[in-house]
């Protein structure tokens, strides 16, 4: 296939020529190219606007919440001896509490004597959940409705091994494990849980025993027939909290004091627990709002500002709905509340609103103000009686922010039409280009066929100047 260098004939540089015409051409795409990076540059500002927008609203939601101006902090003297934490709530009545140890719950335990690795423990065991009494022998109740745990070795030879891994297996209450003491093994069986009620009860029946030992070696009914040895009894915790004495089966406990979960760790101390209003959270949470509003408040400002030294704007100059997202929370955090009697407007709370739209807090003032954190919780948190003003702050705040991240609020529509807008702008691209592109083949071939005549009238003139020279 032949093929030709735009030029050769004419001397011409034709591509330059076309890709200066081109490049007139290519002005318009270059304008939408620009286009469409400032429209990027507004997607991403959206996007920033919202992520920051979604960061004030979970800030606002915290002040909001009403607990969060009843949650407590509680702290231990002697950890120790006695932990303490909040139950789910978070909440806890304020005060001191003097818990005395005398006993801690544990579980029962039993240790069977030594056995050979060889023994043959066949036989029919059976185990009881129950309370043994304090009497001598003691007696013993079956736990109501616990079921008891059958287990049948009869068939064929059975170790100590299959004992326990039996017992395991049926998972009903009572644990086991070997111990090897250089002489041989033991079993030892534990309950699953700690009480006095919980308890349990060993019966053997081994007619079919073969061998020296059988079953019967791992019995225990609290009398002198047992078997096997209590190594420790089931029982109560037993306790005093200011004075007043309690006891339960278990040594954590779970609202025996209002809003906390205590663990009793160790027998014979006595230690305070102190339950506080936790202000440092409080302060935390209102610090959090204060940050994410000033965040959102600059980054707003920075967008929609002029330049007039560089004669440019930010990327939402001039962005209606950024504008106004601004200045609808700035209105709001200028608000005030009749919820609280003492306090009604941020600056209660040594929040000032500055010039520029950014909040300043006076540290002092907020750490008075937090010494009432249920004036400060009406403040932010009020659910109200009807009217907006009876409302708290942080409530109203949110239900103005609700709005604007909703799926079809103002953030979403107007980042929307901005990508809208993108696809547009990309389609006018994909069309321009695609006529520069056949413009550049017009002329390349126009040039090619001037190139193409240029170079035969070269040839002519050569040839009838060569014809003349003959004839001198």
């Amino acid at each position: 296939m032949a093929t030709s260098t735009p030029g050769v004939g004419s001397g011409l540089d034709v591509n330059a020529i076309v890709n200066q015409m081109v490049a007139v051409e290519r002005q318009p795409l270059q304008k939408l190219q620009q286009r469409a990076t400032a429209i990027q540059s507004q997607v991403s500002s959206w996007g920033k606007l919202k992520s920051q927008l979604d960061t004030l609203n979970t800030a606002v939601t915290r002040l909001a919440t009403a607990s969060t101006w009843t949650q407590s902090s509680v702290s231990s003297a002697d950890a120790t001896a006695v932990s303490a934490s909040l139950a789910t709530t978070g909440a806890a009545s304020p005060g001191r509490y003097s818990i005395q140890v005398s006993q801690l719950a544990q579980e029962q335990s039993l240790a069977s004597a030594t056995l050979a690795a060889s023994s043959d423990l066949r036989g029919r065991l059976t185990i009881e959940l129950g309370a043994f009494d304090s009497a001598s022998p003691p007696g013993f109740t079956p736990r109501a409705g616990a079921t008891a745990l059958q287990l049948d070795f009869t068939e064929n030879p059975t170790s100590l091994a299959s004992v326990r891994d039996a017992i395991n297996a049926a998972n009903a209450g009572v644990r086991a494990t070997i111990l090897n003491d250089g002489a041989g093994q033991r079993l030892v069986l534990s309950g699953s849980e700690t009480g006095q009620e919980r308890g349990f009860r060993v019966s053997v029946s081994d007619p079919n025993a073969v061998g020296s030992t059988s079953l019967s070696a791992l019995a225990y009914d609290g009398g002198p027939s047992s078997t096997m040895a209590l190594t420790r009894a089931a029982r109560n915790s037993s306790f005093s909290i200011n004075g007043v004495s309690l006891s339960t089966s278990t040594n954590t406990l779970d609202g025996t004091i209002d809003g906390l979960r205590v663990q009793l760790l160790k027998a014979g101390t006595t230690t305070d627990l102190t339950v506080e209003t936790d202000a440092a959270a409080q302060k935390k949470a209102l610090e959090d709002f204060v940050s994410a509003y000033n965040t959102l408040n600059n980054q707003i400002a920075a967008d929609t500002a002029y330049d007039a030294a560089a004669k440019k704007g930010g990327p939402l100059f001039g962005d209606a709905g950024a504008l106004a997202v601004r200045r609808a929370l700035r209105e709001m955090i200028g608000q005030s509340s009749t919820a609280s009697a003492v306090m009604s407007r941020l600056t209660s709370l040594g929040m000032d609103i500055k010039r520029e739209g950014t909040i300043s807090v006076n540290a002092t003032a907020l750490g008075n103000a937090l010494t009432r954190p249920a004036e400060v919780g009406k403040l932010m948190a009020a659910a109200g009686s009807g009217t907006e003003e009876s409302k708290g702050l942080a409530v109203r705040l949110k239900a103005a922010i609700d709005p604007l991240l909703a799926n079809d609020g103002l953030v979403d529509n107007r980042s929307e039409s901005l990508r809208e807008r993108l696809k547009r702008n990309q389609s006018d691209q994909d069309r321009l280009s695609d006529r520069v592109e056949a413009t550049r083949q017009r002329l390349l071939r126009v040039y090619q066929s001037l190139d193409g005549r240029v170079a035969q009238l070269n040839g002519l003139g050569s040839y009838v100047a060569q014809q003349f020279g003959n004839r001198n």
